[in-house]
């Protein structure tokens, strides 16, 4: 490429010598380097491409770019594409987790988180985590309260950045029995959810619900202890239940019903009856399974019951669907149907 040394020239603006001399006689114009090696040059006062085939190295990176290091998880719950990836790259199960402000979901997954990293939690233990950070938010709490008494609330209230997306929280354990790494993701949601699921019926929010396997109704087991509040509380709970089956269909999930505060006092058989009774109304299976996120008894253990209700989560008697079944009728064949996030 030709390159003029005039100071004051003005062609690649104008496209003419300042001096009026034609370029072929222009005493200031030199030969610059190889016009093969470069991206771009300049053809009367316009940026042209090089044609193509000719190779070029300009506008290439001056140093190579540096190796990404490895990075620690967000410190955040997992959004919903996050979710999805672990869904479709692993063998996940989705929990969907409801219930009204203090029945004690938050204090549920800080109880399995804590029983987790003391290797306390029966059955399982600690495999991975994407959320560990978030574990920790929500579990600072039940670090920092007097031993000469106890607290009623030991965890945070649930409160996320986006008022319309769930975070989830996750956990890859490993099952003693066989070995097998089990990833679970489990959503941390505001009581006020279910709230207006009940009340106004607002199910937008719950759509990530029909990916799940599992649905954990957590209740507040002190509210059906006291026979003054049980009556109301059964109806709310199966005023839950009659919303969720407008979300997902009931033949493709398990309901469980878990009440907290099992340190209080136990969950009265005739109000699981008329729960169940309701559920299996509208062709749901439900299952009891209480706990003791924390423990103000000295006969009950805290974490006591979560444990079981992995189990329960995990592990299920349902008899596995025929792969791809005939319908004899039509003579179709049928192939189930799978959902993503």
């Amino acid at each position: 490429m030709r390159q003029c040394s005039f100071d004051s020239c003005t062609y690649s603006i104008t496209g003419r010598c300042i001096q009026g001399t034609p370029e072929s006689e222009c005493p200031h114009l030199h030969e610059f380097g190889d016009s093969t090696s470069l991206t771009e040059e300049l053809v009367e006062g316009y940026w042209q491409r090089p044609q193509e085939g000719i190779e070029s190295v300009a506008g290439d990176a001056v140093l190579q770019p540096t190796e990404e290091i490895p990075r620690l998880p967000s410190t955040m719950t997992l959004g919903r594409e996050e979710a999805q990836e672990l869904m479709c790259s692993e063998a996940t199960t989705m929990v969907g987790i409801v219930g009204l402000p203090g029945s004690g979901k938050t204090a549920c997954l800080v109880s399995a988180y804590l029983l987790l990293s003391r290797g306390s939690l029966r059955g399982y233990a600690y495999g991975d985590s994407r959320s560990l950070m978030a574990f920790e938010q929500i579990s600072r709490g039940s670090r920092q309260w007097a031993a000469t008494e106890f607290q009623r609330q030991l965890t945070v209230r649930t409160e996320l950045a986006d008022d319309r997306q769930a975070g989830f929280l996750h956990f890859k354990l490993r099952r003693a029995k066989d070995g097998r790494p089990l990833n679970i993701l489990l959503p941390d949601l505001p009581g006020e959810w279910s709230t207006s699921l009940i009340d106004k019926a607002d199910s937008e929010r719950f759509e990530f619900i029909k990916s799940a396997s599992v649905i954990w109704i957590m209740v507040d087991g002190r509210e059906f202890v006291d026979a003054k509040s049980r009556n109301y509380a059964i109806h709310r709970t199966g005023l839950l239940i009659t919303r969720l089956a407008d979300i997902v269909t009931a033949s493709n999930i398990r309901l469980i019903l878990v009440p907290s505060w099992r340190d209080i006092g136990e969950f009265p058989q005739t109000a699981f009856d008329q729960i169940e009774a309701e559920a299996t109304s509208l062709g749901f299976s439900l299952t009891l399974s209480p706990i003791a996120s924390f423990s103000g008894n000295n006969s009950v253990k805290p974490g006591e019951g979560v444990a079981d209700l992995f189990d329960i989560t995990l592990s299920h008697a349902r008899e596995c669907p025929a792969f791809w079944p005939d319908d004899q009728k039509s003579k179709l064949r049928k192939l189930a149907g799978f959902r993503s996030l």
